[in-house]
């Protein structure tokens, strides 16, 4: 059967007539809407004639005391009216059971309906306090199970009217319909990546606020990308969405402040993942923006529970990270097959760094690859654990160049404190001349590092890489979270020297919490490659200060 326009509403008790003792209809009302007038005590019966679409068949949910009192009189005039009219007895609401029961009602009589997809119309003028909200969540219940289609909410403000205006309003509250599925649709597009009711929420602000037609297809591209975990096309896409939202809708934003918070939500969340500026892929340019970009689209989907496509878009952002580090920006897209090339080559073989990265992602994927097709049960919890954990690994290195660097020969890293005293560093930066320079300092005095290094002749200050503790007399409980940070610059090391001098005491404390990490870190096969020194200056402590720029002794611990 075809899909009917029906009307719903219910009635009240109506008013006690003083004079016969019977019970009256409310007064008769001129009712205005759409430049049209209907004049009637009923407001659903004259809101047919208002409304610019045919309804079908009224649904008249009444109590058993209102339907004693009206159905009749309710027959009478919508045959007048040439209206058909249904009426279907609810409980009267004395206990929440009843008030329950109603809802039942309400579900069953839809759901009954030999006809789907209906069109609904709802009325909640009249009728007790809590059936609008009641008739609503009803409504909206049957649409979510494709039952229905609500279409409409209107209120006759008979109660509303002024004095000195004749006619009564009719408030068209369809607005607040948008809201409720804008709402569920902007929670589904944020913690799930469903697109659908989004789109759906979309296309219904666009009918009534432009003629610009919105591209359907594009959205389901949209989705199908997002859910296929692929992050340029869905960057694109995304950003051509957010400027249609940002400047075809000014009329929907401007209507209800509610909905221009949603379009905001939505605008917010796909900036999150939007590729500004780029027509198509191979102009897409590779820098920390674009990486940073990527994470925020592998991080989006690891709050959806997606592991498997977490996982595998990890490791094809380490691929382009190593792109980076190297710096064949030209064609990178091309170049990817040639630092996979490298990471399958040597993966096995260096078990550490990017190397190691690379290889536990890819055995962690695996398990979800085949689809769980093997012997052993895939570990939920821990593939979700392990993707996490690699997500912050990558976010916590993504300016470090040399962690992720795969050609160049191993260097000379040094890890040292430097305080007031900054002799030391000059020494130290003198004598053992190191490749690159990890500095642990104070907020106070890191301005000075440019200075020594620029005396001891090292030129190059991207490769000196400043750590700053908070408290420098008594940051003893910021040791391990620096020792963390000081240990994640040792990668393509071919030497460590671990300076224990120069600082305040605190800061002693933490670099030889970062040795001992990075003990830890490299094993019994790195050992030999990690040294600990020192550094002594003979002169009087006034004349250092004057003078710190003279070399002093190095002494060698291990």
């Amino acid at each position: 059967m075809m899909a009917k326009n029906i009307l719903m509403g219910s009635y009240g008790k109506g008013r006690p007539n003083k004079e016969t003792g019977e019970i009256d209809p409310l007064p008769v009302s001129t009712y205005c809407f759409n430049g049209k007038k209907s004049e009637t005590s009923y407001f659903f019966l004259g809101l047919c004639k208002l409304l610019e679409v045919k309804i079908d068949e009224v649904f008249l949910f009444l109590t058993k005391e209102s339907k004693d009192a009206f159905e009749g009189r309710i027959r009478k005039e919508a045959e007048e009216a040439g209206v058909g009219v249904q009426i279907f007895e609810i409980p009267s609401a004395g206990t929440i059971e009843e008030v329950w029961r109603g809802f039942d009602v309400i579900t069953e009589t839809f759901e009954n309906l030999a006809s789907e997809g209906n069109n609904i119309y709802l009325d909640i003028t009249n009728g007790f306090r809590h059936l609008p909200l009641i008739s609503f969540v009803s409504l909206l219940y049957l649409e979510s199970a494709n039952r229905l289609s609500v279409k409409g909410a209107y209120y006759g403000a008979f109660d509303a009217k002024l004095p000195e205006v004749q006619d009564t309003q009719v408030f068209d509250l369809s607005s607040l319909l948008k809201i409720v599925r804008g709402s569920f649709a902007v929670e589904q597009f944020e913690k799930t990546g469903n697109l659908t009711p989004l789109r759906n929420f979309i296309e219904d602000v666009l009918k009534e606020h432009t003629e610009e037609k919105f591209k359907i297809t594009d959205f389901e591209e949209l989705s199908s990308c997002v859910s296929s975990g692929l992050p340029i096309e869905a960057g694109l896409l995304a950003y051509k969405k957010r400027e249609f939202l940002e400047n075809k809708l000014p009329e929907a934003r401007n209507e209800v402040k509610a909905l221009e918070r949603l379009l905001d939500k939505i605008t917010k969340k796909l900036d999150e993942f939007s590729i500004f500026g780029s027509k198509d892929k191979q102009s897409v340019e590779l820098n920390l923006q674009e990486l940073e970009r990527e994470l925020r689209f592998i991080k989006w989907h690891l709050d959806m529970g997606n592991i498997s496509t977490a996982l595998l878009l990890l490791r094809e952002w380490i691929v382009n990270r190593c792109i980076l580090s190297e710096g064949n920006l030209v064609d990178w897209l091309k170049e990817r097959d040639n630092i996979e090339n490298l990471l399958r080559t040597q993966e096995k073989s260096k078990k550490q760094g990017v190397f190691k990265d690379w290889y536990e992602l890819a055995q962690r994927r695996n398990e979800y690859a085949h689809a769980g097709m093997r012997n052993e049960n895939v570990k939920i919890k821990t593939g979700k654990e392990k993707a996490e954990e690699a997500y912050e690994h990558c976010l916590t290195n993504i300016s470090n160049d040399e962690y992720w660097r795969l050609s160049r020969e191993p260097n000379k890293v040094l890890i040292t404190p430097m305080g007031a005293s900054v002799g030391l560093l000059y020494s130290a930066l003198s004598l053992i001349k190191p490749d690159r320079v990890v500095v642990l300092t104070s907020d106070k005095f890191q301005s000075r590092v440019a200075e020594v290094a620029e005396k001891a002749g090292f030129g190059d200050m991207s490769k000196i890489h400043v750590e700053i503790i908070k408290d420098v007399f008594c940051g003893f409980d910021e040791a391990n979270a620096l020792a963390k940070k000081l240990c994640s610059h040792i990668d393509n090391a071919g030497k460590i020297e671990v300076n224990l001098t120069g600082g305040t005491t605190a800061m002693q404390w933490a670099i030889q919490a970062a040795y001992e990490a990075i003990q830890q870190k490299l094993g019994n096969p790195g050992k030999e490659k990690l040294a600990r020194v020192a550094f002594v200056d003979r002169r009087r402590s006034a004349e250092q200060q004057s003078d710190p720029y003279v070399v002093g002794e190095m002494v060698k611990i291990d």
